[in-house]
């Protein structure tokens, strides 16, 4: 089936959502394995709500990432985090989001970071990713 059918992007924020690049990050991402993803994005009343619920955490947090079954998930992004964080580490907004995404992606297909080596290889399919390797 055509990936714009295993893609979706809801924003429910006022902020703007750089949709080409997430299209990109997607098509590169889901070369290795066709998912289904939904992609919302909440403010920060929202995602802290999400969060507290979920996580226990009551924290307003940049990206979280649901399994729903192996070939679905949906990625949630805060893009005021996004734009507080691109702004903390001099990088374009666009940039940030794209890495959120592609960040909340790779915790859908298994990979995290609870422990220091899961982290690096995390961390390394990212850059992977990211250079179009």
């Amino acid at each position: 089936s055509s990936v714009s059918s295993l893609f979706s992007v809801m924003n429910k924020t006022s902020m703007r959502i750089p949709r080409a690049l997430l299209w990109r990050v997607f098509s590169l991402v889901s070369k290795k394995r066709t998912m289904e993803v939904s992609l919302v994005f909440l403010d920060d009343r929202e995602m802290r709500n999400i969060n507290k619920k979920l996580r226990k955490r009551g924290t307003h947090t940049n990206v979280l990432a649901f399994p729903l079954d192996t070939l679905v998930g949906e990625i949630v992004i805060n893009p005021y985090e996004a734009k507080r964080e691109a702004k903390k580490a001099d990088i374009p907004y666009t940039i940030r989001i794209a890495y959120l995404f592609l960040h909340g992606l790779l915790h859908l297909y298994g990979y995290d970071h609870k422990t220091k080596k899961d982290a690096k290889r995390m961390e390394r399919e990212e850059q992977r990713i990211l250079n179009h390797e």
